[in-house]
């Protein structure tokens, strides 16, 4: 009778990351930390083009009147 020995602590070096793992080169948070400060500048540049993008300009017009008609001469 074959009997299997049944250990009473789990093994946790099958949990061990692998060196791989466990070294990082940073890129993505160099590429997280470049990419908002040009998210804070130009996401409001851009969210103004497309709002305004569907507007008429506002136009106002004004009429001049001519000096020499109308109103009284002073000499």
């Amino acid at each position: 009778m074959a009997s299997s020995q049944i250990s009473a602590k789990p093994d946790l070096g099958s949990l061990a990351h692998s060196d791989g793992q466990r070294k990082s080169s940073g890129m993505g948070r160099r590429v997280m930390y470049a990419a908002i400060p040009v998210l804070i500048f130009a996401g409001p540049i851009v969210a103004d083009r497309l709002c305004l993008r569907s507007q008429k300009p506002v136009v106002e017009v004004a009429s001049a009147a001519d000096p020499t008609r109308g109103a009284a001469r002073r000499c």
